[in-house]
């Protein structure tokens, strides 16, 4: 019961922490504004962002579920989870405070963090079912991740070894298309393939015909991903 009312706890905290962050406030702007506030092409539109309230209600009912199954939860991913949690606020503070290189590092603590959870679910249809919102989380996460990267290129005028922000934007989208294909037929994960699709979709929508380009590279990506989403895999227990 402790342990369940510590990861409730710890997650609303997290939860609210970051909503207010994301669109409210910290040091007196939100982390939406400061995306905004360049010119990004690895941006995708504003209703793409409602995914962390898929996220978040994905973790609350994995808690949830949790509480009725206290044994399946070791502390091992007792741990990963909150670390998860604590680097996620870190990131956040970071990045508000204007120390983009180090909120980067920090978000990717925290993808490490959850990936080594995602890695105790086993590779059998029960657990691929319990993972789904680790997946959720790690997808998320993993597609920000590449968005924050961005802005930080932007930010500090990196020029990227004489590439320009079009080609720059086409590698990262295939980056994480190669990442998400990587977790769907490795792991047999659906959830977080899904959730680029989504975020590719977003691009394509906010870039449109203005980079052509961008739109027609992420549109065929997304296609991909959904075709891979339907193809068949090795049989699991």
């Amino acid at each position: 019961m402790a342990r369940t009312i510590f990861l409730f706890s710890s997650t609303i905290l997290t939860i609210l922490f970051t909503l207010h962050t994301f669109w409210r406030h910290l040091f007196g702007f939100s982390t939406l504004a400061s995306i905004n506030r360049l010119p990004l092409l690895f941006s995708p539109a504003s209703y793409v962002y409602i995914g962390w309230l898929v996220v978040f209600i994905g973790l609350i009912i994995y808690i949830l579920r949790k509480r009725h199954q206290p044994n399946t939860f070791t502390s091992r991913q007792l741990i990963l989870f909150t670390l998860a949690h604590i680097f996620l606020i870190s990131f956040f503070v970071s990045w508000h405070a204007k120390y983009h290189i180090v909120a980067l590092l920090l978000l990717i603590a925290q993808l490490l963090s959850l990936f080594m959870l995602y890695r105790t679910y086993f590779l059998t249809n029960v657990q691929i079912k319990e993972r789904v919102p680790i997946s959720l989380y790690l997808g998320w996460m993993l597609f920000l991740t590449y968005i924050f990267f961005s802005h930080t290129m932007v930010y500090y005028n990196w020029h990227g070894l004489g590439l320009s922000n079009t080609l720059w934007t086409v590698i990262l989208l295939t980056l994480g298309a190669t990442m998400a294909l990587y977790f769907r037929y490795r792991y047999i994960d659906r959830v977080l393939p899904s959730i680029f699709i989504w975020g590719y979709l977003g691009i394509a929508w906010y870039n449109g015909f203005e980079e052509l380009f961008v739109t027609a590279v992420a549109l065929f990506l997304s296609a991909v991903l959904i075709v891979c989403l339907f193809s068949k895999i090795k049989n699991i227990k």
